[in-house]
């Protein structure tokens, strides 16, 4: 409920709060403020919306794959993975 609630305001409106954040603590041309900021809300997102995302991958993939011998590695790099490389492209942004 929290995160549909968030995504309600707009994106700009936090951008007052973190300048105004940054200059009270002198991180204005710091890289560690820069860190913050994208630790601080993009990562968090970007782990929801990657979740999101490959829940929706079958796992019968998975077991069908192990039950033909491949190990968990060629699981994850020969069929996961080039499943997840739409979200894998939205979440670099």
């Amino acid at each position: 409920m929290t995160f549909l609630i968030l995504q309600m305001i707009p994106n700009f409106a936090p951008l007052i709060s973190i300048f105004v954040l940054a200059t009270r603590t002198g991180m204005i041309d710091a890289q560690l403020g820069l860190i913050l900021v994208c630790a601080g809300g993009q990562i968090p997102i970007n782990t929801w919306l990657m979740k999101g995302y490959l829940d929706t991958i079958p796992k019968e993939l998975d077991e069908s794959a192990k039950m033909d011998g491949a190990s968990h590695f060629r699981v994850f790099w020969q069929i996961i993975m080039p499943l997840a490389k739409p979200i894998i492209a939205i979440a670099h942004l």
